[in-house]
């Protein structure tokens, strides 16, 4: 009977491993390294779920990723190396808007009555609200209101408004 050996030789299948920023604010860009085993030779196949990356084809060097629109975004990456590929690696980034302060008067108002400030921008009611009603008799308030201002002075006065959500502001 006839015998036959043959030695194969079995490739390392690289891995696809990355690590990015958990969440960002809208007009950030995402941090995103590669920790896999592919080397500078692979092939990377990238997907940024309409994101834009700071290197056209990003291999295994860090890069950013910067998304115009707010929301769980998802970056893929499968690594294709001597023909062998390692599994699909995903990981979410959730990119939170950046707050509007905005807000309207029922100005004018009269000296010494309420002018209802109301809140018109995006941010919800679990962000902090950071309102000044400079020369008003008016305590300072928190939250998104409306807020209820008294001036007793006839004149111009500024309302300002910070608000921070998400880490962002």
């Amino acid at each position: 009977s006839a015998v036959t050996t043959q030695n194969i030789k079995v490739l390392t299948t690289p891995t696809a491993t990355f690590t990015a920023d958990a969440g960002i604010c809208q007009s950030e860009t995402a941090q995103v390294d590669y920790t896999g085993t592919g080397t500078a030779n692979a092939l990377f196949n990238w997907s940024y779920s309409g994101g834009t990356p700071s290197t056209p084809t990003p291999g295994l060097a860090p890069y950013t990723i910067l998304w115009n629109t707010s929301g769980s975004k998802t970056i893929t990456l499968t690594v294709t190396e001597f023909g062998c590929s390692s599994l699909p690696y995903s990981q979410t980034v959730e990119v939170y808007p950046v707050p509007v302060a905005s807000f309207v008067s029922s100005s004018p108002s009269c000296a010494g009555l309420y002018d209802t400030i109301t809140y018109t921008g995006n941010a919800g009611t679990a962000a902090t609200y950071n309102w000044s009603f400079a020369g008003s008799t008016t305590p300072v308030l928190a939250g998104q209101g409306p807020h209820n201002v008294s001036y007793t002075n006839p004149g111009t006065y500024t309302i300002y408004l910070e608000i921070s959500e998400y880490g962002c502001n």
